[in-house]
């Protein structure tokens, strides 16, 4: 035990951990946040093989933060992988006074090998032989004073030195690291009368919507749209080289490039998504004007007439949905009247109207039409939210006003759409009609409710429910967002002071 631990508190062990350390952050200094980026390759490894128990163990307990928690430990089992190759490549390198150099190719080929980037793999490689270089000393001919590889005294100042070293030189690489990450992309929309069409409904939006604090407009801001993927970094996809790949069960296999894509018949609408496990007021649930393809052009042209249609994506991201569900689906590369951002699915996804958010495929690479219902990426981890999205009525905006409380928010009820919201102040006894929004002009987009109750100052049981077109009360009782998504009725208790 006590051979052990002084191996692991070594020289050697130590400058194994420095040097992994700044491998990873000269690794993000040239690369950016992008697949070129050493954590980027390991985080999908890591992804692919964490038991869907412990995805879903995470997500349930820390929430939004389980996407941080993940990003954490991908970034420790960089370091650790690092580390480990770092540590027998000197070893190997001890044996012809060589550790410098050991260290040096071996950094360079695992990045190579991880990200296929040689030159940006020198930004991993540079600096790890930099802090080998800096703890041996190899130009004063100095070598450790005992079997274990422990420092003699009159080392560990400059091993002190290097670690804080590593320490400012990780600090700058996240600057430039960040410089180097790509900035969402605003190009607007090729075809002039896809550019007017989208442009008209993005003013429409922005002309119905309420002014309600705390609470988006009838349109998401892109930049505010709700994420949640696999992958974590988002793909980087050329549009100029990206092509569709239509196979399966089809009379006709398909290859189509983007500007074919852009050249066919296209449709502009409202959809709203909503995570399915995203809490029951939670705010994974966006509203955009999308612009793309119907699917149908698609179906006809393979000549597909299969149950299932198979969606893949660049991530490794892949789901199922019926035939007839595709049919409904647009095809999309336009998002709010711009070519669709990276991190959205750049440059193509698929949108689903009125169906949960993981049925919506970014960065569209294959469409397999099939007979066979093949379990998705989520479903494989034990979720079931590929059906329509369940009804809901968000409670955003709780607003004191001179005379009471502002309260306001968005309801959603897919295809079903929403007729009416509904709000109690006291706990469901009784309920009042709330004000809502004129309705968008196409698809499936959410509503604005907003309620202004003049109250005395005091304590109200606040309960908001949505009522769908045909009459019918959303559902009451709640549940968890695991397996198929959260339901119920919102309520929360709103404090009213003294004005």
């Amino acid at each position: 035990m006590r051979s052990a631990l002084r191996a692991l508190t070594g020289k050697q062990a130590v400058t194994s951990l420095l040097a992994g350390i700044v491998a990873v952050a000269g690794s993000y200094a040239a690369a950016g946040f992008t697949e070129e980026f050493t954590f980027t390759p390991v985080s999908a490894v890591v992804v692919h093989y964490t038991p869907g128990v412990i995805i879903n163990t995470t997500l349930d307990v820390f929430g939004d933060l389980g996407q941080y928690i993940n990003m954490a430990f991908t970034l420790t089992v960089t370091v650790a992988l690092f580390t480990v190759l770092i540590g027998i490549a000197l070893e190997i390198g001890r044996r012809f006074n060589g550790r410098g150099v050991a260290a040096f190719g071996a950094v360079w080929l695992a990045a190579f090998l991880l990200t296929r980037a040689p030159l940006l793999s020198l930004g991993a490689a540079v600096p790890a032989a930099a802090v080998v270089a800096m703890t041996y000393r190899p130009w004063q001919g100095r070598e450790p004073a005992d079997s274990t590889g422990r420092w003699p005294d009159e080392d560990r100042r400059e091993i002190l030195g290097t670690g804080l070293g590593v320490v400012g030189f990780a600090g700058a690489s996240y600057v430039a690291g960040s410089y180097r990450t790509p900035e969402p992309d605003t190009t607007q929309l090729v075809e002039e009368d896809t550019q007017t069409e989208a442009d008209q409904l993005v003013a429409e939006a922005e002309g119905k919507a309420f002014d309600l604090p705390g609470s988006p407009d009838l349109l998401s801001d892109v930049e505010n749209f709700y994420n949640v993927d696999i992958a974590t970094v988002a793909p980087r996809i050329d549009a100029e080289s990206w092509e569709l790949t239509v196979d399966g069960e089809v009379d006709q296999e398909l290859s189509i490039d983007y500007q074919q894509l852009q050249g066919m018949e296209s449709e502009t609408q409202y959809s709203t998504l909503r995570c399915v496990g995203e809490d029951l007021n939670g705010a994974k649930m966006d509203n955009a004007v999308w612009t793309g393809v119907p699917a149908t052009e698609v179906v006809e042209q393979a000549g597909a007439a299969t149950e299932w249609v198979r969606m893949h994506a660049d991530d490794g991201f892949h789901n199922t949905i019926p035939m007839e569900v595709f049919e409904q689906s647009l095809i999309v590369y336009g998002m709010n009247g711009f070519e669709l951002p990276r991190d959205h699915g750049h440059p193509v996804r698929v949108i689903v109207p009125g169906h949960w958010g993981e049925v919506n495929v970014k960065w569209l690479t294959r469409i397999e039409f099939t007979d066979e219902d093949v379990e998705g990426y989520w479903e494989e981890r034990g979720w079931e939210g590929t059906g329509e999205v369940s009804a809901v009525a968000k409670l955003w905006t709780t607003e004191q006003t001179r005379d009471g409380v502002l309260l306001g928010g968005q309801a959603y009820d897919g295809h079903d759409g929403v007729s009416a919201v509904e709000v109690s102040l006291d706990g469901g006894e009784t309920w009042n009609d709330a004000e809502l929004t004129e309705r968008l002009s196409t698809g499936d987009g959410w509503r604005q409710w907003r309620y202004e109750a003049d109250v005395e100052p005091g304590e109200y049981d606040v309960v908001v429910r949505a009522i769908d077109d045909n009459g019918e009360v959303q559902e009451r009782e709640p549940s968890d967002a695991f397996p198929d998504g959260a339901t119920g009725w919102v309520s929360d208790t709103v404090t009213v002071a003294e004005a």
